[in-house]
């Protein structure tokens, strides 16, 4: 961070203002980025389920879960790096927020669509059913997994000259 510095004439009594000047782009809430994440990582366990009845018709239920479970963990790692900074905690209520719309969007597949459809909180056939438990609880817990603290960066109401 730079600052720019205004100077005026030492004779009329006036004094010279630093001002910090930041050059980073900002970024966007904290919220807006985690819907951004979801839809990433929703659109990224439908394209593996949609692949699955085309093109990767070979492959077993659980191994596709796993593909899941791995898509999922790597936008939260995206996630986490892009608001790297942030509490844990508010990571993990984005990680709530995620599991939340997981649940509302099969929830809401399911009611329109003839068979049930499990598509982002895993397969109920899938013979592990631990696999399953695992999808729900990597919703939760992907953005919070490569989450940092805010550091030495503490925030205080007090102005420090």
């Amino acid at each position: 961070m730079s600052t720019l510095s205004i100077a005026r004439d030492e004779r009329l009594g006036a004094r010279v203002f630093h001002l910090p000047v930041s050059r980073r782009r900002r970024r966007p809430p904290l919220p807006v980025l985690g819907l951004l994440g979801w839809i990433v990582a929703a659109l990224g366990v439908f394209s593996i389920g949609l692949l699955s009845h085309r093109r990767l018709g070979g492959l077993t239920p659980a191994t596709l879960a796993i593909a899941k479970i791995a898509f999922i963990v790597a936008v939260g790692a995206v996630f986490a790096r892009a608001e790297r900074g942030q509490a844990p905690e508010l990571v993990l209520a984005t990680g709530l927020g995620w599991l939340f719309l997981s649940i509302a969007a099969d929830f809401v597949a399911g009611a329109r669509s003839l068979d049930g459809a499990y598509r982002l909180l895993g397969d109920p056939t899938v013979v592990p059913q631990n696999l399953r438990n695992l999808t729900t609880l990597v919703w939760l817990a992907a953005p919070a997994l490569f989450a940092r603290g805010a550091g030495g960066n503490v925030r205080t109401d007090r102005f420090q000259p």
